[in-house]
């Protein structure tokens, strides 16, 4: 009885919290490595701070696809001393594989939510040939990152 009445004291504040997570501002990013090798596979991650209606990625030209785009979210709430804060994070990553030497500029992913769309900034990726194999931590692991509203 007891664990029933705090799973629905729980959903009830989930329910009174949904207006609060949908009065935050927009903040959709994306993020890459700014620097990877011919033949070399990493991500290109986008994250939003809201439920969408409607993503659309971007065209990976020069780049072959491998998977994506992969849909993952994180939502979180604290209480903390009668205060109740929240979190929500949605991700869509696409795994990528360089195919070609070049310097690349991926245009934004558009995303539509409530009525409104966003886009993500942009994202520029140097390709280089590959000289010799290298470990993960030789590759230099840049990230791009910028919030576009």
């Amino acid at each position: 009885m007891i664990k029933t009445l705090k799973i629905l004291v729980f959903m009830i504040l989930l329910v009174a919290l949904n207006p609060v997570l949908q009065s935050q501002d927009v903040e959709f990013s994306a993020a890459t490595k700014s620097n990877v090798q011919v033949g070399e596979q990493f991500r290109a991650v986008y994250t939003v701070n809201r439920q969408v209606d409607r993503f659309e990625g971007p065209d990976f030209e020069g780049f072959n696809v491998l998977s994506g785009p992969n849909q993952s979210t994180n939502q979180s709430y604290q209480f903390i001393n009668g205060k109740v804060s929240q979190s929500y994070q949605l991700t869509f990553t696409y795994y990528l594989q360089a195919n070609r030497e070049g310097t690349f500029n991926i245009a934004p992913a558009k995303i539509t939510t409530d009525g409104k769309s966003y886009q993500s900034n942009a994202l520029t990726i140097t390709v280089a040939q590959s000289a010799s194999p290298q470990t993960p931590a030789q590759q230099g692991n840049q990230r791009q990152t910028q919030n576009v509203q």
